[in-house]
């Protein structure tokens, strides 16, 4: 992040790049992690469970609203400060 802030990269730069990348993974994660129980809907749908449905679609839809907030939440963090640090500094081998 600080070569790129040192080459002239805006700040807004890159928060985008940062939010963008969790983004992608996180959707990738997700579309996975649906996967499973779409596929394994059958198999479960007997005995695991007692009060929810394999394939509950509010249920998994909450989980994953709660796990990309996380996400794009952890990704953003660390990304504020490290746009206000000074690029010299991020630069300079100490």
């Amino acid at each position: 992040m600080g070569i790129r802030l040192a080459l002239g990269a805006a700040p807004s730069d890159l928060y985008g790049l940062v939010m963008w990348r969790a983004a992608r993974l996180t959707a990738a994660g997700l579309a996975l992690g649906l996967a499973g129980p779409w596929l394994l809907a059958r198999v479960f749908s007997n005995s695991f469970l007692a009060t929810v449905e394999a394939w509950d679609q509010v249920t998994l839809g909450q989980a994953a609203l709660v796990l990309l907030a996380v996400t794009l939440l952890a990704a953003f963090l660390p990304a504020r400060p490290a746009t206000r640090a000074d690029p010299l500094s991020a630069l300079r081998q100490d």
